[in-house]
């Protein structure tokens, strides 16, 4: 086994495909900068081909609702030791916590109390849910990074240092511009775990071959994987529609390509809906779980809002549908405005503009810039 020398040692926990993303982005930038730091922890296939050690893959602890986490919890308790054990062993030159707020603050007090630098980039959503988790993040985490304005004014508030920080999709995701031609291109988007797919997507398919048969219009619609991994499920899912509705499956490669030719989104909420955003693409946000893991969520969930969108503006720009609002005549309710009235063409000026608040916010830096003088200040 390779020797790993503590000195060069980051060490990077990641549970979800949007943290897989924002750590390969960081790796691939300290790895210009610092290219004698070896990268190991948790994350998924983005962070591997960045030139991360896997220890972990976050596919296999990432389908779980609020209930199965409970259900499962003997094998998230020995993920936690595992990782736990790994670090004593060769303690790392800085810990990069990114999200996973249950778990990742665990290992976040855990660094603090055997005295490894810890950086929490993208921390808990302590601004919606569980605030008292901000007396952990003021003990136990040596520096925050924020991706969103109305993030660093909430810790600012609480008297909380943190950086805001550019975030890594401006730099790759062009603003769309409304696709030409007759055919309208509609983007269906059920997420990236097991449990979403199994519950939005049938909602989704059954929303769009309801809007076809109202709408004596030619369309074409793209269903979209956030994973290969999950190829089998969608397609599972999806076959028994194919001589109803004319649907392509594209890859996670092909995303950015197929997503500029869509005139509107139907999006399980999570941070898909930040990337139309970004690209200007009106969408909707849909939401849709387990009766039980729904209470759960609205017990500790605090925001008017779930969606990124609205959380960025504070104020509802984008249409959210969850639970029981999350059926095919709602949808199409809102689908038939955002592509036959002017609220298409609001939407996608509101979406620029939250674009544009991101870019220019006088706050924000690089988080390879702050990462780098972490790891420069650690000895």
């Amino acid at each position: 086994m390779k020797k790993t020398d503590p000195n060069n040692h980051v060490v990077l926990i990641s549970g979800e495909a949007s943290g897989d993303y924002y750590a390969s982005d960081l790796i691939k930038h300290l790895k210009v900068s610092h290219p004698h730091l070896h990268f190991s922890g948790m994350a998924g296939t983005c962070a591997q081909e960045a030139g991360m050690e896997l220890w972990y893959d976050y596919n296999q602890f990432s389908i779980m609702t609020f209930v199965d986490a409970l259900l499962h919890m003997r094998t998230f308790t020995k993920l936690l030791s595992d990782i736990k054990a790994r670090l004593l062993s060769k303690p790392p030159k800085l810990l990069i916590l990114i999200d996973y707020a249950g778990f990742n603050l665990k290992l976040a007090q855990f660094a603090h109390e055997h005295k490894i630098p810890c950086f929490y980039y993208i921390p808990p959503k302590v601004w919606a849910s569980r605030k008292k988790r901000i007396h952990k993040l003021r003990q136990y985490a040596d520096s925050l990074a924020v991706l969103y304005p109305f993030e660093a004014d909430f810790f600012e508030k609480e008297q909380l240092p943190c950086h805001l920080v550019h975030h890594p999709l401006l730099n790759h995701l062009p603003i769309a511009q409304t696709p030409s031609g007759t055919s309208i291109n509609i983007a269906i988007l059920p997420g990236s775990r097991r449990g979403e797919i199994v519950h939005i997507l049938p909602v989704q398919l059954a929303s769009c071959y309801q809007f076809i048969r109202e709408n004596d219009q030619p369309m074409q619609f793209y269903i979209f994987l956030s994973d290969l991994k999950q190829s089998d499920l969608v397609h599972s899912i999806s076959k028994p529609w194919s001589d109803k509705l004319s649907f392509i499956i594209i890859p996670p490669s092909e995303k950015k390509t197929y997503l500029t030719q869509c005139h509107v989104g139907l999006a399980m909420s999570g941070t898909i809906t930040l990337e139309l955003t970004l690209m200007g693409i009106p969408h909707i946000i849909l939401g849709k779980v387990r009766l039980l893991d729904y209470l759960a969520f609205r017990f500790l969930y605090k925001h008017a809002w779930i969606g990124l969108p609205n959380l960025m503006a504070q104020t509802q720009v984008v249409p959210e549908l969850l639970q029981y609002d999350c059926k095919p005549e709602l949808i199409n309710k809102h689908l038939y405005r955002l592509l036959f009235t002017d609220a298409g063409e609001k939407m996608r000026n509101d979406l620029y503009n939250l674009r544009q608040e991101l870019v220019n916010d006088p706050r924000a830096t690089s988080i390879q810039s702050i990462t780098s003088k972490l790891i420069d200040s650690t000895t």
